[in-house]
């Protein structure tokens, strides 16, 4: 819904302006100290969903762009207007149920637990804003980033720490247990750029993945000789207590350095 005239009139010593179709006042300036009043202040408080749904005025739509739920509900939901072109940022403050928006009629926009969505109408459909992240990024604390892709990305932290699959910082460590069973590396795992192992009962096998990258440093410390290699190809081995620097040629393993 677009607002074609807005009027103007004093009221109570303020200067309202509202939309001349419904008489709905869109925001109000008091003179006194130019302060935009009760009906533009950026920020709408929600709060609970679970008495049921909040509609929202085209008022409020058109001068608050943070709204704060603090209790969602599964069904319950803000009803906002479908005004082509409106932006939200929705703060769900509830930290086990996801906060829902849309219009009466149309798609809606889940916004997860504890997080903060920007959505935006097209005047049939509300849609979450897909952000993408350019230039430097920052990330501190506990970082968990699922299904994400970095372009040619530069990490200047050495302190890196793989949670599982036993790499730990940039290292993937694998003991043989007594045994010679092949050490295929995990999703983890290949990730390292440097490999140990340790512990086998004879000449075993590191198996790594046919993929195009730098390669690894192997250090072999397991009491036989190692080889990697790609699955199914031959690699190269690398003698008891030496390290050798190794690359995927397209087809196999390959070595960069001799045994040092």
């Amino acid at each position: 819904m677009a607002v074609a005239n807005v009027g103007s009139k004093w009221s109570s010593g303020v200067l309202q302006f509202f939309d001349k179709a419904t008489g709905t006042i869109l925001f109000q300036i008091d003179p006194t100290n130019l302060n935009i009043g009760v009906y533009a202040r950026g920020v709408l408080a929600i709060g609970s969903l679970a008495g049921g749904s909040y509609t929202m005025t085209a008022a409020q739509a058109l001068v608050n762009k943070i709204l704060v739920v603090t209790t969602a509900h599964a069904t319950n939901k803000i009803i906002a207007p479908l005004i082509n072109g409106v932006e939200f940022a929705v703060v769900n403050s509830d930290a086990a149920t996801a906060a829902i928006i849309g219009g009466a009629t149309g798609s809606t926009v889940s916004v997860a637990p504890s997080t903060t969505t920007m959505v935006w109408c097209d005047g049939t459909n509300y849609y979450a804003i897909a952000w993408t992240a350019t230039g430097n990024v920052t990330l501190t604390g506990v970082q968990t980033l699922t299904n994400k892709t970095m372009t040619a990305p530069i990490i200047t932290l050495a302190d890196i720490t793989f949670a599982a699959g036993g790499a730990t910082g940039l290292v993937a460590a694998h003991d043989y247990g007594a045994a010679h069973a092949d050490w295929t590396l995990s999703a983890t795992e290949k990730l390292a750029l440097k490999l140990t192992c340790t512990n086998a009962s004879q000449a075993a096998n590191i198996v790594a993945p046919a993929e195009n990258r730098s390669g690894y440093t192997v250090y072999n410390n397991s009491g036989f000789a190692i080889t990697i290699k790609a699955s199914g190809q031959t690699g190269i081995a690398i003698a008891n207590g030496k390290y050798a620097r190794v690359v995927f040629n397209g087809t196999d393993y390959e070595r960069l350095t001799p045994d040092l």
